[in-house]
């Protein structure tokens, strides 16, 4: 079971050429956490967080959503918030995406904060600020979108490009 994938986005990302070493994940130091990043502007901000998303982030996201120990999920976890305050200078609290566990679940999250992944029926009422997601997440032009505190979303195409959407909106 993955939290976003399949067809033809599977094809898109393989002709990237950056892959995540699993075994130095899993096997992370129980210290392995977020790395701080001098302040930086709002306009460089924004640049940071239009770069596209590469391969090994969407492998680990990917992996967040499978089986795998506690220990293991805040090791990648810990990973992927080192990736976005290097990569993008931000850290998403968590993604939504389409559920493709099939009925009757259509969406799910991937709550980084509370290592929490919750999939969704149509009647479910998805959580703030994840609930803003939701449309663009069922949207067959992303793969995911990410949610942070400011209120700020990004949606990530399968090619990695983003489109970020005002925040409050």
């Amino acid at each position: 079971m993955t939290l976003f994938g399949g067809g033809s986005s599977e094809r898109q990302r393989s002709k990237r050429s950056f892959a995540i070493d699993s075994s130095a994940i899993t096997e992370a130091p129980a210290s392995a956490g977020v790395t701080s990043r001098a302040p930086i502007s709002a306009a460089m901000q924004r640049t940071l967080m239009q770069k596209p998303r590469h391969a090994g982030i969407f492998d680990a996201i990917h992996r967040l959503d499978t089986q795998m120990d506690a220990s293991a999920r805040q090791n990648l976890i810990a990973w992927v918030q080192d990736q976005y305050v290097a990569e993008y200078g931000d850290i998403p609290i968590g993604f939504l995406a389409k559920c493709f566990l099939g009925p009757p679940y259509i969406d799910h999250r991937l709550d980084l904060v509370r290592s929490i992944v919750e999939h969704f029926t149509p009647s479910d009422t998805v959580p703030s600020p994840f609930d803003r997601a939701r449309s663009l997440a069922r949207h067959s032009a992303y793969e995911f979108v990410e949610v942070y505190s400011s209120g700020r979303l990004i949606a990530v195409r399968a090619d990695g490009m983003t489109e970020i959407l005002p925040e409050g909106k």
